[in-house]
């Protein structure tokens, strides 16, 4: 079966170009007035967007291959023929190993086929659409490729026994062939209130699924719930797991065990002045080696619970080593460095933020950056090292109307328009360079040795976050002891007296 595909269609809305290694650059495709997007992967310096085009009378369904330049590839109109769909805005979906994508689609109404698959080939020719047979409605789809098949991970809601007042929320993971066959269904986990899928990946022939669920959920009213991360074998029997709070959202392999980043939900009303996402780091067995928290990237305001909460979209590892984390920045004049327009609809401005961390969770720099009000989607490092952002942006047409249009910024490794903006500028190198601690391992006993780091504070914490330890003022060589404290990983916040904060890892033997 094959479609409209047009490589020529597309109109250049706005163009920044910064440096030989930078861009801001926006587009709207096939003429529309619109064009939304849906999701988008990065792979092979190639972009795979999905959307919605609004164009006058009409409005259709849209997938596209574009360069890292915004230059258009293939493009594949979708019209009606599906019905109208969306692939959600945490769904995920990219190019298959094949060369081709494989994208899971919501069909509205939910309560009727909840998804359904549409395999394309590396041209956007649609090689099989397949709906698996099951009423429930099923949504926040994340899918896995293996050489044999597709494992579709996602939430699915259900009445028991038909009942409208007894519905039962599930995590689940339906097989299907590569050639589009549908296997088998299973259902992962099941909770009477609430559950929330985060992420699932493969690592050394395991799954690795993240998710939330809660024992109470009232729409539109803050709750706190338990957060899992559960490693499966092959028939999906429980290898490991390991349970923790905030809600989490993306979850990566690394060599030595796996990074979670998660929003900061234990306070409904959590203001600018208190971090607002969180990553840990976990060991190949679950086990918990550090937590870090961040105030940026900022926050994004929510009215129905009456506070803010950090969006996280994307987080990956820097060939250098530690991890780029892309996350929403919406917030006053002093979230963002410049004073940008207001954000059409309310007080507040829109953007992004990029923030690098080292190995050990320390904040080295953030880049923050309001061009077109961009909403991330997706985020990666190229082939040649620099990194490109790409989600939704809004701009006012001739006519002064607001339009969505595909948005791309793109910046060097170090986050910077211009090579070497942040060399002799890393905040935490005031304090880093005159902190030595020995012995570390130890037996809970640490000399601390800060000659003319200026350190106002001190603080440890355990594990959990809560904190043991805590010193003011402290001289320039001085002890701390925790030997009355379980073995185990440590967290020692140092603060200066610009309030610059280094963190680092003790470890009690």
């Amino acid at each position: 079966m094959r479609h409209f595909i047009c490589t020529s269609i597309f109109l250049l809305i706005g163009f920044t170009l910064l440096s030989q290694t930078s861009m801001r650059k926006t587009i709207r495709l096939d003429n529309s007035i619109s064009t939304r997007v849906h999701g988008c992967d990065i792979k092979n310096d190639q972009l795979l967007i999905v959307g919605f085009n609004f164009k006058g009378d009409s409005s259709y369904n849209y997938v596209a291959l574009l360069d890292t330049n915004l230059n258009l590839i293939q493009y594949e109109n979708l019209h009606n023929e599906f019905g109208i769909i969306s692939t959600g805005g945490q769904t995920k979906f990219s190019q298959t190993s094949d060369g081709g994508a494989l994208i899971p689609i919501y069909f509205t109404p939910f309560d009727s086929t909840a998804y359904s698959l549409i395999k394309y080939d590396r041209e956007l020719n649609i090689e099989w659409i397949l709906k698996p047979p099951s009423n429930n409605w099923r949504f926040n789809v994340k899918y896995i490729e293996t050489d044999s098949s597709y494992f579709i991970f996602g939430e699915t809601s259900r009445y028991k026994d038909g009942n409208p007042d007894s519905l039962i929320h599930q995590i689940f993971v339906d097989e299907v062939s590569l050639l589009g066959e549908f296997i088998s269904h299973r259902i992962l986990f099941e909770k009477a209130a609430f559950r929330n899928l985060g992420d699932a990946i493969i690592v050394d022939d395991k799954f690795v699924v993240t998710y939330q669920y809660s024992d109470s959920f009232i729409f539109d009213v803050f709750f706190e719930g338990t957060n899992r991360i559960v490693t499966y074998d092959q028939s999906f029997n429980v290898f490991n797991s390991y349970e923790d709070d905030g809600y989490w959202e993306n979850l990566i392999s690394v060599e030595d065990g796996f990074y979670v980043s998660a929003r900061y939900l234990e306070d409904p009303m959590v203001t600018q002045n208190i971090p607002h996402h969180i990553v840990r780091k976990l060991s190949p067995d679950l086990d918990l080696e550090w937590t870090q928290e961040y105030l940026y990237p900022l926050f994004q305001f929510n009215d129905n619970v009456l506070g803010v909460n950090n969006i996280i979209r994307r987080m990956w590892p820097d060939p250098r080593g530690g991890l780029y984390i892309v996350g929403d920045l919406i917030g006053p004049d002093n979230a963002f460095l410049e004073n940008p327009p207001m954000y059409p609809g309310g007080d507040l401005k829109r953007g992004t933020s990029l923030i690098k961390i080292n190995e050990e969770g320390e904040q080295q720099w953030v880049y923050k950056d309001n061009f077109d009000f961009i909403n991330p989607m997706a985020a990666a490092t190229l082939s040649s090292g620099n990194i490109i952002i790409v989600g939704e942006g809004l701009i006012l047409d001739e006519n002064g109307i607001q339009r969505e249009t595909i948005t791309a910024i793109k910046l060097d490794k170090d986050g910077c328009h211009e090579p070497g903006c942040r060399v002799g500028v890393n905040v935490l190198d005031e304090i880093r360079d005159h902190i030595n601690i020995t012995p570390n391992p130890s037996n809970g006993i640490f000399n601390i040795s800060c000659e003319n780091s200026n350190l106002t504070k001190v603080t440890i914490v355990d594990s959990s976050g809560k904190e043991i330890y805590s010193i003011e003022n402290p001289s320039s060589n001085f002890e701390i002891d925790i030997s009355n404290h379980p073995s185990g990983i440590y967290i020692a916040t140092f603060i200066n007296t610009r309030n610059k904060k280094l963190t680092k890892k003790l470890v009690k033997r």
